[in-house]
This record gives structure tokens, C-alpha cells and sequence, in this order.
């Protein structure tokens, strides 16, 4: 991928409790919420990602790497803002680059399934 390191935290959950007063309720329906999101919006987009590197549209690849990426920014899914943030940025147009890129977030997005249930 890039130079730096992808960050070694997938969910820093401090750092969202903190964003939202540390409401203990608030928090509950905002792990509700992502929990859909992962399941549902990001799981459509990582669809997106794999059929416009079949097709070599890059405008959507980006598009949708940059969703994921603020989804995740939000989230406080560390390592999937940086790994989607490498996707939207590349100027590498090599489909084995790209689709170990998106092998990389697709099994993030799956170990994040398990650590916010």
C-alpha cells in the first residue's frame, strides 16, 4: 500500500463515547447504528468497490472509498478510514494492487462486525 502503517486500532470506542458525552444510552443506539451500517451501507459499497475495479471506474472506485471512509472517520474505525483513504487516493490502477486493497477492508469490515456487536 502506502508508506505508513495502517493504525493497529479497529474500533476506538473511547474516543466515540467521548464524542458523545459519554452517554452510555446514546452509545448503545450509536453501536445499534453501526452495527446496520457495516451490515448494510458499507457492505453495498464494498460491492461498488469490487465491480468498478472489474470495470476499471475509477471515478466510482474513489467515490465509494471516500463514503467508507468518512462512515469510518465518524466511527472512530480507525483502520478502516486508513485503509478506504489509501483506496481513494491510489494512482495505482493495478487490479492485483487493488483488489488486495479491498481484500484488506472487506476482512476489516468483517472483524468490525464481531468487535462492535
Amino acid at each position: 500500500m502506502n508508506d505508513s502503517s495502517p493504525p493497529l486500532t479497529h474500533f476506538d470506542k473511547e474516543k466515540l463515547k467521548s464524542r458523545i458525552g459519554n452517554n452510555e444510552a446514546l452509545y448503545q443506539q450509536f453501536i445499534t447504528l453501526l452495527l446496520n451500517t457495516l451490515n448494510g451501507q458499507i457492505s453495498t459499497m464494498l460491492i461498488e468497490i469490487k465491480e468498478a475495479i472489474a470495470t476499471e471506474n475509477f471515478v466510482q472506485l474513489h467515490t465509494s472509498a471516500h463514503k467508507i471512509k468518512g462512515i469510518a472517520l465518524s466511527s472512530s474505525f480507525q483502520r478502516l478510514a486508513h485503509l478506504t483513504s489509501t483506496l481513494e487516493h491510489t494512482t495505482d490502477n493495478n487490479k492485483e494492487y487493488l483488489d488486495q486493497i479491498l481484500n484488506d477492508i472487506t476482512a476489516e469490515v468483517t472483524l468490525l462486525k464481531t468487535i462492535v456487536a
